[in-house]
């Protein structure tokens, strides 16, 4: 499905914070960040603090455009066959606009990591199938698939931080609680709002830690 809806949606589309008036959102972070390789310093002149999607963490724009050099050498190629040696802006566009398989990647990672997540439910299977089916036909995670901005990341990586968190819980195990620390890592460096998905496991780990005094 996230497959189908990327197909059909075009990389602007149904998205408020990725291209502006004033240069200042998602595109404009990857693009800084692909031709320069440097993070966006421009600042709102009202505030002085940076500009409108410029105070996100870099992960996402830094993926895209490690993308988007991959993209470059491939275009570059395709263009050498061809014999055509210009590579123009309308070959960058392409690029970036082609980045929402990042997004769809991201997303079915997630869905695969919800699916297990259901079927860790202590519930009989028919209800985890109807868990796991809802999870991927969810429309939000449909949407994200083709969205260029940093939820899609962010959601990746909640995704796979509960799961984790649940695996701790029934095994206590260093290297899931290393794996906890890690994703929400990845997640703050997403979005900070990620930070909030280490709530769960902070509540699963407080339990545990009381039990072991009580």
């Amino acid at each position: 499905v996230q497959v189908l809806y990327l197909l059909m949606t075009p990389v602007y589309y149904r998205q408020h914070d990725v291209n502006t008036n004033f240069n200042d959102g998602h595109d404009a972070y990857a693009w800084t960040l692909y031709s320069t390789g440097k993070l966006p310093t421009k600042t709102d002149e009202a505030t002085g603090y940076l500009a409108y999607q410029f105070y996100h963490p870099p992960l996402n724009a830094f993926l895209q455009s490690i993308y988007m050099h991959v993209g470059e050498g491939i275009m570059n190629f395709i263009n050498a066959v061809a014999g055509k040696q210009v590579y123009d802006l309308a070959d960058k566009n392409t690029i970036f606009q082609s980045a929402q398989i990042l997004s769809t990647f991201y997303m079915n990672i997630a869905i695969y990591f919800g699916i297990k997540i259901a079927y860790k439910l202590k519930v009989e299977k028919k209800f985890k199938v109807f868990a796991a089916l809802f999870i991927c036909l969810f429309p939000a995670l449909i949407l994200l698939a083709a969205q260029v901005n940093n939820d899609a990341l962010c959601v990746m990586n909640c995704f796979i931080v509960i799961y984790f968190t649940i695996r701790w819980w029934e095994k206590r195990s260093y290297l899931d609680a290393c794996m906890i620390g890690l994703f929400t890592g990845l997640a703050m460096m997403a979005k900070l709002s990620g930070a909030l998905i280490i709530i769960p496991a902070i509540v699963a780990f407080a339990i545990v830690l009381i039990q072991s005094i009580i």
